[in-house]
């Protein structure tokens, strides 16, 4: 932590071994993502949304580039549970959310905005799936609890492939409320848009990439007012429900698919490794300077020095044409 990110790292590192909330359970997390050491030795870095990209650019100059994550296939829809034998109710519009349940997934804010307008809580049964045995869970089944929604929500807990399958297959609604986002990619995301269904997410990190007519986004941080108008209009507009699933599915056919990734990934490699001279070249000169730096070594001289390295590494690779 301090090497990556100074003082102030090391004191929230130290921090973090001695208090119960630990930085990586809150929204500070985002900004201490580690992923620096990973970048020392690789010749080339792929990621999967522009979010990654900045980050990876803004911190080497290891030749980079985002291509979209393959999509590996699931079941046929035939295999897939009906809502009878997953136990829904009949005429509900099924909203769908699913993941490790933890704070940054604002399911309490979909909760929250189910009860906003009566005739939403009326129409309406919500499914999340996944694993909640922590704090933020209980806390859930609570607020449930209190909220009288017992009869409108289903805490699934931890399912199977299958299952979970078959409960995105049934909704006519899937919920992406991450924020803030921490990670590269949303899986599940391009799982929903893969399985064509329409999609609500926080407008931050992967999901705000995603064309307009894809998914239907929020602004973030996320408000339970803005939330629960989205979802209520939502149910009531299965024209739009539809129009939404059928342009997320064909972008999510046409751009996550292995095919894609494969063709993108061998052409970055060839030109990566062209750059691969020049990095040893500069790793050799790096580890002969350091032999001249000492814990008295001053900050400007090691600043300077380093952003002479990077001239170096960014004029090539602009020459090289890998900016892209």
């Amino acid at each position: 932590m301090e090497h990556c990110y100074g003082a102030k790292g090391k004191e929230i590192g130290e921090k973090s071994l001695s208090i119960p909330l630990h930085v990586w359970e809150t929204e500070d997390v985002a900004d201490y993502p580690l992923f620096e050491p990973m970048l020392w030795n690789a010749y080339g870095v792929v990621v999967h949304s522009m979010d990654s990209l900045d980050r990876v650019r803004r911190a080497s100059c290891v030749p980079s580039k985002r291509i979209y994550h393959p999509f590996y296939q699931y079941p046929e829809n035939d295999s897939c549970l009906s809502r009878e034998d997953l136990e829904i109710p009949d005429g509900k519009v099924v909203l769908l959310q699913y993941g490790h349940i933890v704070p940054n997934k604002n399911v309490h804010k979909l909760i929250e905005a189910i009860c906003e307008y009566p005739e939403t809580r009326d129409r309406v049964h919500l499914v999340v799936a996944g694993d909640y045995d922590n704090t933020y869970g209980k806390n859930i089944k609570s607020l449930i609890q209190d909220k009288g929604l017992n009869d409108v929500v289903t805490l699934a807990g931890h399912v199977s492939d299958s299952v979970l399958h078959s409960y995105i297959k049934n909704a006519d609604l899937c919920i992406n409320l991450r924020f803030p986002s921490t990670e590269g990619v949303s899986g599940s995301l391009i799982e929903q848009l893969y399985f064509r269904k329409p999609v609500v997410a926080a407008e931050v990190g992967f999901y705000a990439e995603m064309p307009d007519e894809c998914i239907l986004k929020l602004d973030s941080p996320i408000s339970t007012k803005e939330l629960a108008d989205a979802v209520k209009f939502l149910v009531g507009d299965r024209n739009f429900r539809e129009t939404l699933a059928t342009k997320g599915g064909d972008f999510a056919h046409q751009y996550f698919s292995p095919e894609v990734y494969a063709k993108d990934l061998l052409r970055f490699i060839k030109e990566a490794l062209s750059f691969k001279t020049s990095l040893d070249f500069i790793d050799r000169i790096s580890g002969e300077i350091s032999k001249f730096i000492t814990s008295t070594t001053s900050e400007y001289f090691i600043g300077n020095i380093s952003k002479e390295l990077y001239s170096i590494c960014d004029n090539q690779k602009r020459g090289t044409h890998l900016i892209v």
